[in-house]
């Protein structure tokens, strides 16, 4: 089910209503020195993702400047730049065939410090890396996030490890860590989504609250394959903006015939946020689609004799 999500509501519009608050949105960006927006496509296995938002209109000759966020906003930035990549890495190269483990550690094993952790991840690697190349199974693929979690109070630190695989047996897995209580394994899941909830879930925001404080440190196998990103300043106009921001639901067929045969794919809408920005002027909009199928091209070439 497809979910719209926008920073605040409009009501019900007529046609006249609406060609004047897109010519007044128009009349804004002229103002506020909008040139045009920046369509960014990322495709992560079953998953596309759209960021599209709005770039500064340059005189000619003009460089585009780069900000210079504060610190703080900056390690947000970074933050959650890694949190997507993570999840990004995730879709693009594990399926339900896959499998994910949570290892833990005894008490009398758990490591002094981030080295001795890491140690720990490497070796086990290592491990499942010589079972599989005995066994003849495919090259190990991985994505891991260590995590430490500090109870401020006692000062007493505690690790465990998640890890995405592609190592299929899951009673082997758990027997070569050989660390902890409970060691657990699970297939993969995906769903309409991908694995970006798992993604999400093991690369969620560090913890801090006045009792718990902890951090997280990730890694994987130079084997994965990234993600596919593709910029494009002209695929999407002031005006589509300006549509869209008015009247959320020409959301699903703007964006479905738009990707309907991209790069020989079709995609469906899922998920789509609007909103500002308190320090840059225009709309930002996320979007998420799922693979659908192959497209005929049917689609896209009647959207684009829409278009012109």
């Amino acid at each position: 089910m497809s979910r719209i999500k926008r920073a605040y509501s409009t009501p019900e519009i007529e046609e006249t209503d609406l060609q004047l608050t897109i010519d007044n949105y128009l009349e804004e960006l002229r103002r506020k020195g909008i040139g045009q927006y920046r369509c960014k496509t990322i495709i992560s296995g079953t998953v596309l993702e759209v960021e599209v938002y709005p770039l500064p209109k340059l005189a000619k000759g003009q460089r585009r400047k780069h900000e210079n966020p504060s610190r703080s906003a900056q390690r947000n930035l970074n933050k959650a730049n890694t949190r997507k990549y993570v999840v990004r890495l995730i879709n693009s190269n594990f399926t339900r065939r896959d499998m994910w483990a949570t290892l833990d550690y005894r008490h009398e094993l758990i490591p002094a410090d981030e080295k001795q952790a890491q140690v720990d991840m490497q070796n086990y690697i290592r491990r499942l890396k010589r079972y599989t190349k005995k066994h003849g199974l495919p090259e190990l693929k991985y994505l891991y996030v260590t995590e430490w979690i500090e109870d401020t109070a006692t000062g007493k630190r505690h690790a465990h490890h998640h890890i995405v695989m592609n190592f299929t047996d899951r009673d082997k897995a758990e027997e070569l860590w050989g660390k902890g209580f409970r060691p657990q394994t699970r297939r993969l899941k995906p769903d309409d989504f991908g694995l970006s909830g798992l993604g999400n879930y093991i690369a969620k925001e560090e913890t801090k609250t006045q009792s718990r404080q902890g951090k997280k440190r990730y890694g994987y196998s130079k084997n994965l394959d990234a993600p596919t990103v593709r910029l494009a300043d002209r695929k999407i106009t002031k005006r589509d903006v300006a549509i869209l921001n008015e009247n959320s639901n020409e959301a699903r067929p703007f964006f479905e015939n738009l990707y309907s045969s991209y790069y020989g794919n079709a995609y469906s809408l899922l998920d789509m946020s609007i909103r500002g920005s308190e320090y840059h002027p225009g709309t930002y909009i996320y979007v998420q689609m799922k693979y659908t199928g192959k497209s005929t091209g049917r689609e896209a070439r009647k959207w684009k004799n829409q278009r012109n």
